[in-house]
């Protein structure tokens, strides 16, 4: 059992990413899953939206810059029980600081609260993208890995089979017993 450690340690990297990205694909069903329970089975608020911006992120890759930017909206709304929540999400470009807004929220859970109408194809479409892209990861990862697998059992010597990694042993030179004797003029063999 002497195998090098970059034996295992080259195929974990990959799969830890396979591990994050799935993880990341859980949390994307989980956050869906939680605005399809506030849109058809939850509670609705009338709230108000007190604040819009945008947020720019500029990204450089060389001498390339690109910027994306996204809207959101800070919500207050008050249950029935009197409490006033506020929540942020990215939200539509036709709702301004002042607006009202029906909010909704799964019963008992005001913290999982959404301004975002039922059935907004961009939610969908948000999070179709998001697991495409993750389920692609994932793949591209698993790939990865199985490769420096394949690398590291390479390196390690190991073969297929037996599991040992000796070279195989030359053949003799000797010619097995009940061979006629070399024709005259062919040297002859050490003796053993």
């Amino acid at each position: 059992m002497n195998e090098p450690v970059f034996t295992y340690l080259l195929p974990a990297i990959p799969g830890f990413l396979v591990v994050c990205s799935l993880t990341g694909m859980v949390w994307v069903l989980i956050r869906h899953r939680r605005i399809r329970a506030a849109w058809y089975s939850g509670l609705t608020a009338e709230g108000r939206c007190l604040r819009a911006y945008e947020v720019t992120t500029t990204r450089r890759q060389g001498h390339r810059e690109s910027s994306s930017s996204s809207l959101l909206h800070v919500y207050e709304f008050s249950t029935p029980d009197g409490r006033t929540h506020r929540f942020e999400e990215a939200g539509s470009a036709t709702v301004f600081e002042g607006d009202a807004v029906v909010v909704r929220y799964p019963a008992g859970r005001p913290d999982r609260a959404t301004a975002t109408p039922p059935g907004d194809g961009r939610v969908r479409a948000r999070a179709g993208g998001q697991l495409a892209a993750l389920a692609f990861f994932t793949l591209l990862s698993l790939a990865i890995g199985v490769v420096f697998f394949t690398v590291a059992k390479g390196l390690s010597g190991e073969k297929k089979g037996d599991g040992d990694s000796r070279p195989p042993a030359l053949p003799s030179l000797r010619p097995p017993s009940g061979f006629p004797e070399p024709p005259p003029g062919f040297p002859a063999l050490p003796p053993p």
